[in-house]
């Protein structure tokens, strides 16, 4: 069962999970890009399936972009945004939700590489001196925000 959650929301997004025992996992899924409503339901019936545990995780932690580059960037991330708090709600109706926490990405960034403002090819390189064998950076930002999330919580992963 996973008890924490790092996600970097997108078509293709990177889920990062970790029991409190051993190491994280990483890994990335492509959303098949279909009328705008249809990313959005995929991404939602994704992440209630395969993602979130029978019981509620302890805590769920995103990458928070605040910046986007154009307004169908914006609207696409809103639009994840919300399939991600549906899909919570959804899946432990009735019972006690997750807390959900947002993580700015310079701050995620700078946790990972010492810079907020790294490239992709530097959190792949920075995942891969910490040992994970990630080949996505959607995966080792889900990996990064996962580990700064648990890191600010004052929780260490073993």
């Amino acid at each position: 069962m996973s008890e924490y959650i790092g996600l970097d929301l997108g078509n293709t997004f990177g889920v990062a999970t970790w029991c409190g025992q051993s190491t994280p996992s990483a890994y990335f899924v492509t959303i098949a890009k279909s009328g705008d409503m249809q990313r959005w339901r995929l991404f939602e019936e994704y992440l209630i399936t395969a993602v979130l545990p029978c019981k509620p995780p302890k805590k769920v932690y995103y990458e928070m972009v605040m910046r986007h580059i154009g307004v169908h960037a914006a609207h696409a991330y809103g639009g994840f945004l919300a399939a991600m708090h549906t899909a919570i709600y959804r899946k432990y109706d009735g019972q006690a939700l997750p807390e959900v926490k947002g993580l700015s990405v310079t701050a995620v960034k700078k946790f990972w590489t010492g810079s907020g403002a790294a490239t992709k090819v530097d959190m792949i390189n920075a995942a891969k001196a910490r040992g994970y064998d990630v080949k996505n950076d959607n995966a080792v930002d889900a990996l990064a925000v996962l580990s700064y999330g648990l890191s600010i919580d004052n929780i260490a992963i073993r």
